[in-house]
């Protein structure tokens, strides 16, 4: 990190996978953590940051191990194109 204002941006895909494959799907993913599948979906994206008891209740529904939540939330998203246009690149 070059600047203490640098917001770092997380790759939720592996957490994306576990919810196919252990909860049956973002819809239903999404009520059990009492949020719309719109606001899951732009959590998963990166648009909007998980909550500590947001991730915390993941790791419970999803029965993740110390590994697994560490990839599903700690992972850096790579840079794109457009994140080196406006200046986001690390």
């Amino acid at each position: 990190m070059s600047g203490k204002n640098e917001k770092v941006s997380f790759e939720h895909k592996r957490l994306r996978d576990y919810i196919r494959t252990r909860a049956g799907g973002e819809t239903d993913f999404a009520k059990k953590l009492g949020m719309t599948s719109a606001m899951l979906a732009r959590k998963l994206d990166g648009r909007v940051d998980f909550t500590v008891t947001e991730m915390h209740l993941c790791v419970e529904l999803l029965h993740l191990n110390l590994y697994e939540t560490s990839v599903c939330f700690f992972a850096p998203a790579e840079k794109t194109g457009s994140d080196k246009e406006r200046g986001l690149t690390g």
